[in-house]
């Protein structure tokens, strides 16, 4: 019976888990004057983690933590490369409770790949078409009685930390490593039947690029030039995209 049990306890799978703290956020704007907010946190296809509504205030504290617990196996490198924490702020409606996204942005969880255990960071946040469009209108109106341009306003801010229960990978795993950084930079030559914005709403956008092979002819494809050449020095790719189905 004690060998059964040690056994089982070998095939344990272990856990890495990750801490994560949205702290406050800054220059939050929302549709109305006064603004009640709360963020939310998502990765992969976990249940996203929501705070409580900080009330009437455009520099909120949130203090929000979230842990994620993640099989420790050879996929988490790969998903923690891959994919990134999505942050929200919504904004809550006082009297009907319904909330609306008014800001987004984005935690890259390399670091954890090289070696870091926790770091404090500061995120751009994107503002909604929601708000830019309700800012924009107010600015406009704010321009037009004292026919001065309006001084472009800072960004939105949100200060999260990072925290792991322990080094994910070795030091000289770390050093082994390598991650190549795609960016998205512009769409060209978009079918004038997918910009119009009953589409847009409606529609996923995929693109795909080939990791090429290589094969013995030198060649080692797009993915290969994205990594950039010899010196280090980045190259541009061009693919193809097409609508989700």
């Amino acid at each position: 019976m004690a060998a059964a049990t040690a056994e089982d306890g070998a095939m344990e799978e272990r856990t890495f888990t990750i801490f994560i703290r949205a702290l406050r956020a800054t220059n939050l704007r929302g549709t109305r004057d006064a603004l009640n907010s709360l963020v939310r946190v998502e990765f992969g296809k976990r249940p996203p983690s929501d705070s409580p509504v900080v009330v009437d205030n455009r520099s909120p504290e949130y203090n929000h933590n979230v842990e994620l617990q993640l099989p420790r196996n050879q996929q988490l490198l790969a998903d923690l490369a891959s994919q990134q924490v999505a942050v929200s702020v919504l904004e809550q409606n006082p009297k009907d409770k319904k909330t609306v996204v008014i800001a987004t942005g984005t935690l890259d969880l390399c670091p954890l790949l090289r070696g870091k255990t926790q770091w404090e960071q500061s995120l751009t946040l994107t503002s909604t078409p929601l708000v830019t469009s309700a800012a924009g209108a107010a600015a406009a109106a704010a321009a037009a009685s004292v026919d001065v341009p309006a001084p472009a306003e800072p960004p939105a801010q949100l200060l999260v930390s990072v925290d792991a229960s322990e080094p994910l990978v070795t030091q000289q795993l770390a050093d082994m490593l390598n991650l190549i950084t795609i960016r998205v930079q512009g769409i060209y030559a978009l079918p004038e039947s997918w910009t119009s914005s009953s589409t847009l709403a409606a529609r996923d956008f995929k693109a795909s690029l080939s990791s090429g092979g290589g094969g013995g002819g030198g060649g080692g494809g797009p993915a290969a030039a994205a990594a950039g050449d010899a010196a280090g020095h980045p190259h541009t790719v061009g693919t193809g995209i097409s609508p989700a189905r």
